[in-house]
């Protein structure tokens, strides 16, 4: 196009029309990633986000006790991965585990990790001389870290690496009501009884009972011995939370409602299938009767199972014609089967990507449901701690895979339903279409969670997104006083009834004495 031969009055029309359709432009901010306390798979969900930032031009500062490899030239890294060798291997938790008894570890162990944290000289140097446009943190027993978006003046966004947890709605000030949202522990779906609405309803406030009595001024503590006296309260500094970034979407669990600044992102880590191995696309192209994967994730590794159990599992896949990829955490395996193949890592997401792979055993940690959910592939869960139950149900209502329990697998029950699973065509048809709604989005989810990102960078932590819950009590936000002013109305109408009717009642008792007078 000779753009000579354009009017300049048109040239400067279409210039303009061009400038305003294009959002504003965001330079490289600064940010900070702060996640000392996170598991393997809650970095996964966090890094997906900090190296697609560094990626896009934002300078990047990341805390965590994983390093990443290869990541972009300005994605700094400050490894604190010291912080949780002690603790790391020192609690498994179990189905038999009590929620108090899960809570109580985690609790204890991010006091000693914020405490070890602000001690780190790296960190100390950051506070001492950084800058950042924003803190990003978690929500997951991180609230002494929260602080730093004060310290540095910085937009807050937190990111949780599951869905809410029972204080973050009301954190949000966020209508999620738990007549309707079962609380992330539970086994209960969004369609509960009334004994289930109870005792969801209870767990929820003893959660963010606890949350407040044993949780947050334990934090707040450390924050006055490394900040001093005059910092913020935990609660103040997270009731100007700019965003809240969660790793759930309604295509794999329940419908959550959600105020503008509660974004779901689920499974934003799932991204394009990257070429396998040569040695593992070889076992997998070869594999007549499909390919079966089995990993019991990050955390928990099935090469702690008991002796009897790991009996159960081999001789049920010695009976397959299927190959069986195996995450085991050690080196070998008595009694390997030959159809059995095992490795301390594997490819997951590719290899469930892989059109041979006909099934996934799993722990049901949400990751992995979701890798499974976008890549199609049926489930058998085997769920153990944490929000595995309510994954696994979830799966099971939907009619993509099976739930089994850890203490009932045996080689019969094992082999019954990993032949249920592989012969029922309805669960690979079904698994087919949850698979294209949770691929039905917009935006991808990564794309997504960098453009909120963003969206808070261009305004200057776009406090517009704020809800107004955020600013009322919970006796408020829950309508409590308006029901006792209710309640108190309608004790009152009884009486006010009743002495309206005494009161006629002696006006015609008067009128009477008065005419009997008369005669």
């Amino acid at each position: 196009m000779n753009l000579s031969r354009i009017p300049l009055g048109r040239l400067c029309w279409w210039t303009t029309l061009l400038l305003l359709t294009v959002p504003q432009l965001v330079g490289s901010e600064k940010i900070l990633f702060a996640f000392p306390f996170s598991a393997t798979s809650h970095n996964i969900f966090f890094n997906s986000l900090s190296t697609e930032l560094a990626s896009r031009g934002h300078d990047v500062t990341y805390i965590s006790p994983y390093p990443i490899k290869s990541p972009p030239k300005n994605h700094k890294q400050i490894v604190v991965k010291d912080i949780l060798k002690s603790t790391a291997r020192a609690h498994t938790p179990s189905s038999e585990s009590g929620l108090y008894h899960t809570f109580k570890f985690l609790r204890d162990t991010s006091l000693k990790v914020c405490r070890t944290a602000y001690a780190t000289p790296e960190i100390k140097e950051l506070i001492k001389s950084g800058q950042f446009d924003m803190v990003v943190s978690s929500i997951f027993f991180s609230d002494c870290f929260h602080v730093l978006s004060h310290v540095f003046n910085a937009s807050l966004v937190l990111m949780s690496p599951a869905g809410t947890f029972p204080n973050d709605d009301l954190m949000m000030g966020n209508p999620a009501l738990p007549s309707f949202v079962p609380n992330i522990f539970s086994t209960y779906s969004d369609r509960m009884n009334l004994w289930e609405r109870l005792t969801n309803t209870l767990t929820v406030y003893s959660f963010q009972l606890y949350n407040k009595i044993f949780i947050v001024p334990y934090h707040e503590e450390i924050i006055r011995d490394v900040f001093g006296e005059s910092m913020p309260s935990v609660s103040d500094v997270q009731s100007k939370t700019s965003l809240l970034l969660l790793n759930s979407h309604f295509s794999f669990l329940y419908p959550h409602p959600a105020v503008p600044a509660v974004v779901e992102v689920g499974g934003m880590h799932v991204k394009q299938p990257k070429p396998l191995p040569e040695d593992i696309k070889k076992i997998m192209d070869e594999a007549e009767d499909g390919v079966i994967y089995f990993s019991m994730g990050s955390y928990l590794q099935s090469a702690d199972f008991p002796e009897p159990l790991r009996k159960s599992f081999l001789e049920a896949f010695g009976e397959l014609k299927q190959k069986v990829l195996w995450k085991w955490e050690k080196d070998s395996l008595p009694g390997q089967p030959p159809n059995v193949k095992l490795s301390k890592w594997w490819p997951q997401s590719d290899i469930l990507a892989h059109p041979n792979t006909k099934l996934f055993i799993t722990h049901g940690g949400l990751l992995s449901l979701e890798e499974a959910f976008i890549r199609g592939v049926p489930l058998i869960g085997i769920p153990v701690f944490g929000d595995q139950q309510l994954n696994m149900n979830r799966v099971a209502e939907l009619g993509v895979g099976l739930k089994m329990s850890l203490s009932s697998l045996t080689k019969e029950t094992i082999l019954k339903a990993i032949r249920t699973v592989l012969e029922d065509p309805s669960f690979a048809e079904n698994m087919k279409k949850r698979s294209a709604i949770a691929k039905d989005r917009p935006l991808p989810p990564l794309e997504k969670a960098v453009y909120w990102i963003e969206y808070v960078l261009r305004h200057d932590g776009a406090p517009h997104l704020r809800s107004a819950g955020v600013d009322l009590s919970w006796f408020q936000f829950f309508l409590v006083d308006i029901a006792m002013i209710l309640m108190l109305a309608l004790a009152t109408l009884p009486v006010i009834f009743m002495l309206i009717l005494r009161t006629i009642a002696n006006f015609y008792v008067m009128k009477k004495k008065v005419k009997d007078k008369k005669q």
